[in-house]
This record gives structure tokens, sequence and C-alpha cells, in this order.
């Protein structure tokens, strides 16, 4: 989870210091597999750890912040391109840092149980042999290529039928106004979610 994250901000500072192409859609798609990576895990620590009262709340509260970042976001990188395009790179790759922080300071690390003398080590090597695992990976990092956000294919389409000025001021109102509904949804229809239901 430490490596995705560190991927992540690693691509975002890399991609206003590149000139290539090529290389932006490889650190694009590095970002977008990164993160997949990170939320996967994220889950599946909660999903862990948590008791089940808990996890709906924190699942619920998860998917309550990200909807407030596409609402803020949008905006803010307006704001932040109008001044330097590079802005909204600099700005994603120190918020990336937060989870760095927040997993030092409040993940306890879990030691799993040895299983007696007769236990298998745990090698690297398991991994490179496990074919679900690669084919999993390797169709998340495809996938990561054409899979992005809905922010990247609207303002794709205002750009074909308009101009850049106006893609940039459709894509800062159309996903904060989607994001405020959905949380506002997401909060009124998550607090009535009954366990066992």
């Amino acid at each position: 989870m430490l490596l995705a994250i560190i991927a992540f901000a690693c691509g975002f500072i890399a991609i206003p210091m590149v000139h290539n192409v090529v290389l932006v859609v490889l650190l694009f798609a590095l970002i977008n597999c990164a993160y997949s990576v990170f939320s996967t895990v994220l889950k599946a620590w909660f999903a862990d750890n948590l008791t089940a009262t808990t996890k709906t709340r924190i699942f619920s509260l998860n998917y309550t912040v990200l909807n407030i970042g596409w609402t803020v976001g949008p905006p803010l990188g307006t704001l932040l391109v109008m001044q330097s395009i590079n802005l909204p790179f600099w700005l994603a790759a120190i918020c990336s840092a937060f989870p760095l922080v927040f997993i030092q300071v409040w993940v306890t690390r879990s030691v799993a149980a040895s299983e007696g003398k007769n236990a298998a080590i745990w090698s690297p090597s398991v991994l490179l042999r496990d074919k679900a695992l690669l084919w999993f990976t390797l169709s998340a990092f495809l996938a990561s290529f054409v899979g992005g956000a809905f922010a990247s294919c609207i303002s794709q389409y205002v750009m074909v039928v308009a101009d850049s000025g106006f893609a940039e001021k459709v894509v800062a109102v159309v996903l904060p106004v989607n994001a405020v509904i959905v949380v506002s949804l997401q909060y009124a229809v998550g607090r009535r979610v009954i366990i066992g239901t």
C-alpha cells in the first residue's frame, strides 16, 4: 500500500517535468494503477480490521470524503490552472503524502500468526508464480489506460464540440454539482443502512 502511494505521488511529481506524450500517458497509467491498488488494499484493511458496525460507517465516510474531493477538486484545479498549468499536479503530489502520514500514525501493524515450526517461509517469488494475481495486475494496468475519471471523459467531449476554455468551465461546474448531489444522497441513504439486510 505504501509503494502504491509513493508511485501515485511520484507520477504527479514527474508529469510537469516530462515533455513526451508517451511518458505522460505511462505516468497517468501508473497513477491510475497505483490508486486502484491503494483503494483495494485500503478497503481490504477496513474489512479485516473493523467491526461490522464500524465498517458501515467507515465505508460510508470514505465514499463521502471521495465525493467531497470531487466537489472541491474541479473548481480548485481550475483556479490553480489559471495561475500555472503545473500547480494541480504539485497539489496532487502534496495531498498524496497525507495517507503516508495517516498510516504511520494511526494504523497498527498486524503480525500474521505463525502456523508452527513447519510453516512455509513467505517469499516474493510466490507472487510471480500466482497466475491469477498476474492477470489481475495486468488487467488493472491496461484498464488504467482507458478507465479514466468522468472528468477526463466529459472534458474531452466538450473540447471536441467547443474550445478548451469552455471545457474548463463545464468541468468546474458539472463535477461539483454531481458530487454535491451524490454526497447528499449518499449520506442520507448510508445512515439508513441496516447491517444484515
